[in-house]
């Protein structure tokens, strides 16, 4: 019986590595074209735009239950006759900040009415955003290679002939030699 919990344990450890793996490179992925977007963003040209409506949103952050103040910025733009709206900040995704006066400071930048400068993207303007670039795609690349690493030492632990019985055993006669 014990033998067959002893290679369960194992088929379940391999397992969990080769998704930890699995997920770190899909992650890496995500975060290079996250990356070659946020690159492609510093090349769109600059347009005016008159700010339509500028907010704070408040969202909790389900983990860790902690507020987060996402600023939220409506403006509306004119490309070669045609009108449209963007509420990017980044183009690539979310924008927030830990606390309200931060976001405050933020958002009074843009008071609706006002004109401000956005960036285009000349293949599709209906693609535009308040500031060009971005980090969240650096952010991704190294979580995806933090993970990664995290499941390649999983396997290559358990490859190498430790398996989780005999890392527990030799951890049980250890605490009896400390008691």
């Amino acid at each position: 019986m014990a033998h067959h919990l002893n290679r369960k344990a194992i088929v379940i450890a391999r397992i969990f590595g080769i998704l930890v793996l699995l997920v770190g490179f899909l992650v890496l992925f995500v975060g290079f074209g996250q990356s070659s977007i946020e690159t492609a963003t510093k090349t769109w040209y600059p347009t005016q735009g008159t700010v339509t409506s500028s907010e704070i949103i408040i969202k909790k952050r389900v983990i860790k239950r902690k507020r987060r103040w996402h600023p939220q910025v409506m403006v509306t733009y004119q490309v070669n006759g045609h009108t449209y709206t963007t509420d990017k900040i980044y183009f690539t995704g979310g924008f927030a900040f830990r606390n309200r006066y931060q976001a405050k400071m933020f958002v009074s930048a843009y008071p609706i009415g006002s004109t401000v400068t956005i960036y285009v993207d000349r293949n599709n303007p209906k693609q535009a955003a308040l500031r060009r670039g971005g980090n969240s795609g650096i952010f991704l690349q190294l979580s995806g290679a933090f993970l990664i690493i995290i499941g390649a030492c999983f396997l290559v632990v358990l490859r190498n002939g430790h398996n989780p019985k005999q890392l527990i055993q030799a951890n049980s006669r250890h605490n009896l030699y400390l008691n």
